[in-house]
């Protein structure tokens, strides 16, 4: 939705401007805004993604939980990190991925204990990952 948005954003920025309404204008977004738009794509992509891919595989994918979890992860770490150059709107957007960490570290936690090394075995059983997942820096 948000990248159709920003596709259309020339149409609608023309729509409001066109059409003749006080309230309509006030939902014309700002340039920050649309960058807003344009940082949420890039945040939530790597998210998308992987449910999308994983959405349409009809095979096994459970050799692939740490692997997808670890990518994640350092996506949002890297994203906290660009985040913290941005001016005007860095407090809201570093707030909202830490709150993002949070909320994905209980659902990683679900891979300890007894699901630990039956994920662990599932991913050292899969032939294209094999022990690299453990080598890997992150």
């Amino acid at each position: 939705m948000l990248i159709q948005t920003l596709l259309l954003q020339d149409a609608i920025n023309k729509w409001i401007d066109d059409y003749d309404s006080s309230k309509l204008k006030l939902l014309k977004l700002s340039n920050v805004k649309w960058k807003h738009i344009e940082y949420l794509i890039t945040l939530l992509y790597s998210f998308y993604r992987y449910i999308k891919t994983l959405s349409t595989t009809s095979g096994c994918t459970v050799h692939q939980v740490w692997q997808i979890y670890n990518n994640l992860f350092q996506h949002l770490e890297n994203q906290y990190k660009e985040a913290e150059y941005e001016i005007e709107w860095k407090k809201s957007l570093t707030t909202a991925i830490e709150v993002a960490k949070k909320k994905f570290s209980i659902y990683y936690e679900q891979t300890k204990h007894v699901r630990e090394e039956f994920y662990a075995i599932a991913t050292i059983l899969n032939s294209y990952i094999w022990m690299n997942t453990y080598n890997s820096k992150h």
